[in-house]
């Protein structure tokens, strides 16, 4: 029960340890270069650590507790590069390395909502990410500007999946597109 991981060359289930918060508070959740487990949910974002198999409330580490909460989509870009999309609490930019975090709102053309509803997010290239939103359906983020545009291009399939198995509604990662 909990979050899972399903390794696909063992063809085995990984259990992640019993959650900080209620399962049914994750809404998505993706795994790091060094198999960590992020979890975004209602709360904030955890992160599971693999080596200590301990949870870590990332919101709090660096001092957003308040407003890194109602995650919908998780991303890592790069290595240490992690992107979270809120339920209109902005668009976050998270350096794990650093400790950097950079916050965007939403802007194309004469349509300016800081707050913007939005949901899972895809990789385009290495220098753009597909956002999912209630409003204006997808809308891509370039990375090196900061600002968001209208978009162009396709999803690709990905070879694994992370699911909650606590939560009736079983919800799946977008780990499994990109």
């Amino acid at each position: 029960r909990g979050i899972v991981r399903y390794n696909f060359v063992t063809q085995r289930f990984d259990s992640c340890g019993q959650l900080p918060v209620p399962p049914s508070t994750v809404h998505c959740f993706t795994e790091d270069a060094w198999s960590n487990i992020y979890c975004g949910t209602r709360e904030g974002l955890l992160c599971w650590k693999r080596k200590t198999g301990a949870w870590e409330n990332i919101s709090e580490r660096f001092g957003v507790a308040k407003r890194l909460q109602l995650i919908k989509g998780l991303l890592f870009l790069e290595k240490d590069l992690l992107f979270a999309s809120t339920e209109k609490r902005g668009f976050y930019k998270l350096n794990m390395k650093t400790g950097q975090l950079d916050t965007f709102g939403f802007k194309v053309g004469n349509v300016e909502e800081y707050y913007l509803a939005m949901y899972g997010m895809e990789r385009l290239n290495d220098n753009e990410i597909l956002v999912g939103t209630l409003s204006f359906g997808l809308i891509k983020f370039n990375v090196a500007k900061g600002t968001f545009s209208w978009p162009k291009g396709v999803l690709q399939k990905r070879e694994g999946i992370l699911f909650n198995t606590d939560n009736s509604n079983y919800n799946f990662s977008t780990n499994f597109l990109g």
